[in-house]
């Protein structure tokens, strides 16, 4: 299966398609998650992106036909907010923004993939993701030379189906021009230095990969 593509400057997606991977060389993915709170509620957490001076989240409930939609703005000093209320046992999916104020008129810095959970952890017979591990935490790469990432996800719900909306695993890096990691999550060594490579669930929790390319 294929992964998300995200383009860092105009924000198009692939995300319900899952055809391609994410590379994002001017304007890395904001690092986000969303996981279930009670049986109404997702929490939305983030990492900070320097510089920003707000972060917008949008929201929609998946399906072929329904478009994200602006909910909330929150200030820069925020890295999480709780969304509640929502219907039981659905799916939705969401992604958060972070924007700088330039010359009067906010300027998208660097966006989230979109992320997949279900309210409650559980609908039907899916669950969500709880954790993603990796069987290698760190790795040293000549340039040009790869290496596959071998990754497993525990289920919030053992006993159900893992949901998949987009790729079952996506992957990012924080620096495209060290080391470049495909949609099969697939790493490849571009040039000397250290970076860090992501392994995402639907949900948008995540592994990381230390990666030194000599």
């Amino acid at each position: 299966p294929g992964g998300e593509q995200v383009d860092p400057d105009t924000g198009k997606d692939s995300a319900d398609q899952g055809d391609g991977s994410v590379s994002a060389p001017k304007s890395s993915v904001l690092l986000a998650k969303a996981v279930a709170k009670g049986k109404r509620s997702v929490k939305l957490t983030w990492s900070k992106k320097t510089g920003a001076d707000r972060y917008v989240i949008y929201m929609a409930k998946c399906g072929k036909n329904k478009k994200l939609k602006k909910i909330k703005t929150v200030s820069a000093g925020k890295k999480a907010f709780t969304c509640k209320k929502l219907k039981k046992n659905t799916a939705y999916r969401y992604r958060i923004v972070a924007q700088k104020k330039v010359d009067g008129k906010y300027q998208v810095m660097s966006r989230s993939l979109i992320l997949h959970v279900l309210t409650g952890n559980e609908s039907g017979k899916y669950t969500n993701a709880r954790k993603v591990s990796v069987k290698t935490k760190k790795i040293t790469l000549n340039t040009g030379k790869t290496k596959k990432i071998r990754a497993k996800i525990k289920k919030a719900k053992p006993e159900k189906k893992l949901m998949v909306h987009a790729a079952k695993y996506r992957y990012t890096t924080s620096n495209s021009s060290v080391a470049k990691v495909n949609r099969k999550g697939r790493i490849t060594g571009v040039s000397a230095g250290v970076c860090t490579v992501y392994v995402h669930a639907n949900n948008g929790v995540r592994a990381k990969i230390n990666v030194t390319v000599k």
